[in-house]
């Protein structure tokens, strides 16, 4: 009867460590020292991500920061950056431009 328990509590430890691995792969929410949530960082894997969007379309980077301090920084330069043109954003395509869409044009 005692193996049984033992059995099943060695049981109940592997399921919830297996639970454990699994949910380190997902993002979650960052939270600064005072439990409230940081806007647009997430955390992987004990990595910091922002969450940018732009034109509906919305994109994570991966931050070298390990503080919101520092990631909140971080962020505001990869936005400059975005902004610039010094850095891409995956999926993104802008518009051609109105003048580029005419008859006898590029994307004629």
């Amino acid at each position: 009867m005692n193996t049984d328990n033992q059995n099943l509590a060695a049981a109940n430890n592997n399921a919830n460590h297996n639970s454990i691995i699994m949910k380190t792969n997902n993002y979650i929410k960052y939270a600064d020292e005072n439990g409230q949530p940081v806007k647009n960082l997430w955390q992987r894997n004990e990595k910091l991500y922002a969450q940018i969007s732009l034109d509906g379309k919305s994109a994570r980077f991966p931050l070298e920061a390990r503080t919101a301090a520092e990631a909140i920084i971080e962020v505001a330069k990869i936005k400059q950056e975005l902004c610039a043109g010094l850095r891409s954003f995956p999926g993104y395509c802008p518009q051609p431009a109105v003048d580029m869409v005419k008859p006898g044009g590029l994307f004629a």
